[in-house]
């Protein structure tokens, strides 16, 4: 059934595979989103608006070397919430690993304007990318 919630973050996820990052802050975030990275890794944290979730994911290209694949499994939405069960697909040097995650988006005004990721494995995910 479609959501326009549900589209929203289809796109968004379209878009990262693209890699148009312009695209996803110009049509798809808030101007002031809030990026929340559990973990004790150097990518874990808290980021505030365009500029720092930008800086957020030159980070995570850098450190990896390899840009990062998800697999949606499941995308549902509600009024203000959509949650995504996805499979994340990362590389780095010769290892490759996959995690089992829950992406929680907040919306509003047709703009995603919270990410919260769920690790399903935290501590697989802090050892790979430390």
């Amino acid at each position: 059934m479609n959501h326009p919630n549900r589209d929203l973050i289809q796109r968004a996820n379209n878009a990262f595979g693209r890699g148009d990052i312009p695209s996803v802050l110009g049509g798809i975030f808030g101007k002031e989103i809030r990026w929340h990275v559990p973990g004790q890794c150097a990518l874990s944290g808290d980021y505030f608006g365009h500029e720092q979730v930008l800086g957020f994911f030159q980070k995570l290209w850098t450190f990896r070397k390899a840009r990062c694949a998800r697999e949606l499994h499941d995308v549902v939405a509600s009024g203000t919430t959509v949650f995504v069960l996805c499979t994340v697909s990362a590389t780095r040097s010769a290892q490759r690993a996959e995690f089992l995650e829950v992406h929680v988006w907040r919306i509003a005004e047709g703009r995603a304007i919270e990410f919260r990721e769920v690790q399903g494995d935290e501590y697989a995910e802090t050892k790979f990318f430390t």
